[in-house]
């Protein structure tokens, strides 16, 4: 039996896509597809310890999305709340010409566009993972995927008229995204993804990081100013081969989120 008390059922595919620890794998790509933004990328650098502590706002934010996701309508009212309340002061015009974006241009974390594009990262990593290490999503399930990933865009404050419609609709943004110069990493974006990695910790960090910097869209790649060299391409596909190989083969406790499990588990009792 579920409580009902929880935000999402266990038995949602949300629930079951989300759980799985090797999404963890992808947590560097999301956080450089939000800074590929220039918008995004000069909010964090304005507003946040991210060159001194660039790990506490990734773990903050795995928290807050981990409450929204697993825990029971209050945990998830209070994380979401948590979320809102950390952006309702972050405002600011960019510093250097980016892309499509002149110098000047104002931002405001409020901005429809921005939690939009910071919320489709949210959403592929998960999906994305998924499908590498376990299994394919038919096309029905990208559809009951997404239906539950807009009820969390809205507590995450999107606004629903902002979300697109369906799995269709938000995979053509995401693509457009993609190859759009509104993504272009500028010099805010790419002195953020130096600290990434020059902080004490960073050297394992970008280790771990390297199938995240592998799945990067090339163009993006590039513009960060990572290496990619053949030899680099086939070890990233032994890594996703063997990562693979693991899941597949690991007991379900040792390959889920323990937060997600002890929720389930509450729930059924």
């Amino acid at each position: 039996m579920t409580n009902t008390n929880l935000t999402f059922s266990p038995e949602s595919l949300l629930w079951q896509v989300n759980q799985e620890l090797l999404i963890f794998t992808l947590a560097t790509r999301a956080v450089l597809l939000e800074m590929a933004h220039p918008l995004v990328a000069q909010g964090i650098s304005d507003h946040s310890n991210f060159r001194k502590n660039p790990y506490g706002r990734l773990v903050r934010t795995m928290l807050a999305a981990s409450a929204v996701t697993f825990g029971t309508r209050r945990q998830g009212a209070m994380g979401a709340k948590h979320v809102q309340h950390c952006h309702r002061k972050i405002q600011g015009v960019l510093e250097h010409t980016t892309g499509p974006y002149l110098a000047g241009t104002p931002y405001d974390a409020f901005d429809p566009a921005l939690r939009l594009w910071v919320f489709a990262t949210l959403v592929d990593a998960p999906m994305t993972a998924y499908e590498l290490f376990v299994a394919p999503l038919t096309a029905a399930e990208k559809v009951n995927y997404y239906a539950d990933c807009k009820t969390l865009g809205r507590m995450l404050g999107v606004p629903p008229k902002t979300l697109p419609t369906d799995w269709a609709a938000f995979d053509a943004y995401y693509q457009g995204m993609l190859q759009s110069d509104t993504l272009t990493v500028g010099k805010t974006a790419r002195e953020l993804k130096t600290a990434l990695f020059t902080v004490p910790g960073g050297r394992v960090i970008k280790r771990l990081s390297f199938v995240s910097i592998g799945l990067l869209p090339p163009r993006i790649r590039d513009e960060f100013g990572f290496t990619w060299r053949d030899k680099d391409q086939a070890k990233l596909e032994r890594n996703l081969r063997r990562w693979a190989w693991v899941r597949q083969r690991a007991p379900q406790a040792f390959a889920v989120s323990p937060v997600a499990t002890w929720h389930q588990v509450v729930g059924r009792a």
